[in-house]
């Protein structure tokens, strides 16, 4: 987590504040939320990864049955980040939405609303790591109605 949270998480931040300019303001919003609501125990410091993007999902493999990611937040962007080892083969992104697929290479780098188009990973050989950065559409919600609450107090 040290090392997602010293340099990944910075460079996530920055596509998605230049990508979406409210991130800017939406993510001190959702860390002040974080940090009122949720005591992390020292030891676990670095699980608070202090950026918009809050939740990481690690995957071994691909998801390989249809899924749309419900709990992101519908407007913003998750980012996908593979990491495989050589001989990795398959696991294409289905997306029926879109009528096709697209191949995933050995390493890859994407952005998508992951809520909104429904998709699945074709088979693959190989090893591979999927992490998926996301923001969770519920504390986007609680972090803007805390802020409204405060500013009315």
């Amino acid at each position: 987590m040290h090392l997602l949270k010293r340099h990944i998480i910075p460079k996530i931040d920055k596509i998605l504040e230049r990508e979406f300019p409210i991130m800017a303001k939406l993510k001190p919003l959702i860390q002040a939320h974080i940090n009122r609501e949720l005591v992390v125990p020292e030891k676990y410091a670095d699980f608070n990864l202090g950026g918009a993007v809050t939740m990481v999902a690690v995957k071994f493999g691909a998801s390989e049955l249809p899924h749309c990611d419900w709990l992101d937040a519908w407007s913003l962007l998750s980012i996908v980040l593979v990491l495989s080892r050589k001989g990795f083969e398959g696991a294409d992104l289905a997306l029926p939405q879109l009528d096709g697929k697209l191949p995933i290479p050995r390493r890859a780098f994407g952005l998508a609303r992951t809520r909104a188009l429904c998709h699945w990973s074709t088979p693959l050989e190989g090893d591979r790591l999927v992490l998926t950065f996301f923001v969770p559409a519920l504390l986007v919600r609680s972090a803007l109605i805390n802020a409204k609450v405060a500013d009315l107090a």
